[in-house]
């Protein structure tokens, strides 16, 4: 099912016409046992749309990706939501991304019992198409160049940016809590509320962090290269509470916000996972290997072959939330192994 949530407490930063109230597109996956009548899912349901602009933004032309209407998800319109009582996991995409840039983990959970939420982050996501029609592209302006921007301006655009998809996830979570009465009130008594994890890639694992430090309705997180240096010294000076998972690329290991990493897992009051992929690039952690069968020759993706990376993220990801939400034993994390991957366990 996918909705239009308009959080009027939030006034809009970015876009044409900044001032309004934050309005964005969340779709939400759910296990069923039905098999429906209807034709699977393209990937994106807004396909024509957000595959030319992310070919764009990675610098190729618009019909770089247009192969992939023909790759479709394995998810169905109108099929009711099979019985039981089932976990949340929020996923949040970072700069450029898309609610769907991480699909194969998101099916990967929900064929494994969970109802998965996944935002379009307004002018953050590469593309996102509005109830009422309108296209939203990003907006280039809500992270301006850092060799080009004024002193500090760059620093506080950040800090504006992630704290603009945490309150996106926060408004989630309320129409969530909301039941009946909320936006997900199709699917209100399928869920638990006392289970929900929050995991993203990038701005959006700092947001996922950042919402799990400030809002006791987390239960878990996971962050793929999350980026916290935006967090503000408030957020860096709460210790994390919840179960935590740090999946790291050699891209982003040893460097300033890895540091940061660091400290918000040492000081962690809940065990903590560091799982480090050296020969990982930055995206690998999405379908970015998918996209293309030459993206690592083009420079989209690391030395990791794509069918592999995709294994050992889903791994880790439903390993993960598994053990903290589910309350399976810890083999997932504690007794696969992949070569590519060391893991280290801080435990307070």
């Amino acid at each position: 099912m996918t909705v239009d949530l308009i959080d009027r407490s939030r006034d809009e930063l970015y876009g044409p016409n900044p001032g309004g109230p934050r309005e964005f597109v969340v779709q939400v996956w759910y296990p069923t046992s039905a098999q429906g009548a209807e034709q699977p899912l393209v990937w994106s349901n807004d396909w024509e749309v957000v595959a030319p602009a992310i070919s764009r933004n990675m610098g190729f032309p618009s019909w770089f990706l247009n192969h992939t209407q023909y790759s479709l998800s394995h998810a169905r319109p109108t099929v009711p939501v099979a019985p039981g009582n089932f976990p949340v996991v929020v996923f949040s995409h970072g700069w450029q991304g898309v609610r769907t840039i991480a699909l194969n983990q998101v099916e990967h959970l929900v064929s494994n019992g969970y109802v998965v939420v996944a935002p379009d982050h307004t002018y953050v996501a590469a593309a996102t198409v509005l109830e009422d029609g309108e296209v939203a592209l990003q907006d280039s302006s809500a992270l301006p160049d850092p060799a080009a921007a004024e002193p500090g301006s760059y620093e506080q655009a950040s800090m504006d940016l992630v704290a603009t998809l945490s309150g996106d996830l926060v408004t989630i979570l309320d129409e969530l809590e909301a039941g009946e009465e909320g936006a997900f009130a199709g699917i209100a008594g399928s869920i638990d509320l006392g289970r929900i994890g929050i995991y993203g890639h990038s701005a959006g694992g700092g947001a996922a962090v950042k919402t799990c430090l400030e809002d006791a309705r987390c239960s878990a997180v996971l962050g793929m290269d999350p980026w916290v240096e935006p967090l503000s010294e408030s957020d860096l000076r709460i210790n994390m509470a919840k179960p935590a998972l740090y999946m790291r690329s050699g891209d982003w290991l040893n460097t300033a916000n890895d540091g940061l990493l660091l400290g918000i897992a040492g000081r962690g009051e809940a065990v903590t996972y560091m799982v480090d992929i050296p020969a990982a690039a930055h995206n690998d952690f999405l379908m970015t290997p998918l996209l293309s069968p030459v993206s690592s020759q083009i420079g989209l993706t690391g030395d990791i072959p794509g069918g592999r990376m995709i294994a050992i993220a889903d791994n880790y990801v439903l390993g993960f939330f598994d053990v903290f939400l589910l309350g399976t034993g810890p083999a997932a994390l504690d007794s696969v192994t992949f070569p590519e991957a060391s893991v280290s366990v801080i435990d307070p």
